[in-house]
């Protein structure tokens, strides 16, 4: 496993160099401490989001997922509820952002959807452009997985925010997402 690209989906990526300046590979990945992320000089909060998906990788390793022929009688059919999702109205910004803007813009809707995902206790499979692939109930399933997609779809199924200048831009039917204001993108001028 490539560490680099494991942080890049986990929306951590810019702790990228201080992996490598510290010779983290994926041989060592599962037995690093909160402690370890610390002394990196890595934020509370991030640590706790490593720690997640490192003891998520643990669980696809206890659990044969992915693994040897000794695990393959305990298969075991499961429900998997598969989220893809990108960001509205990305085209028209690309039109209207400069490229390095963009990129931060589509930088934080990623780590927004990592911090979501991770928090449901998703696995996040792909990010491709502004778009996610996530996954639920993969590589560990939970009893209630029923109740948490309920939940998940409570969430996803709510309206947009309104913009902070309260201008109404609806998402006709058929998905097609309404032209954003120009001077709202810019800032009024």
């Amino acid at each position: 496993m490539d560490v680099g690209s494991w942080l890049r989906n986990l929306g951590l990526g810019q702790y990228e160099p201080a992996f490598v300046a510290n010779a983290i590979d994926s041989d060592v990945l599962t037995e690093l401490t909160e402690v370890d992320f610390q002394n990196m000089g890595i934020p509370l909060g991030d640590r706790k989001r490593l720690i997640k998906a490192i003891k998520a990788i643990g669980a696809i390793d206890k659990t044969g997922v992915g693994g040897d022929s000794q695990n393959a009688h305990s298969a075991e059919r499961r429900h998997l509820t598969v989220m893809i999702c990108d960001l509205v109205g990305s085209t028209a910004l690309t039109a209207r952002l400069d490229p390095e803007d963009m990129g931060a813009v589509i930088d934080a809707y990623h780590a927004a959807c990592a911090r979501i995902t991770l928090s449901y206790d998703g696995f996040l499979a792909d990010f491709r452009g502004d778009g996610i692939l996530a996954y639920f109930g993969y590589p560990r399933a939970h009893e209630d997985d029923p109740e948490r997609d309920l939940v998940r779809d409570d969430v996803s199924d709510r309206p947009p925010r309104q913009p902070q200048d309260g201008r109404d831009r609806p998402v006709p039917p058929g998905g097609e997402e309404a032209e954003p204001d120009p001077s709202a993108l810019q800032g009024g001028h």
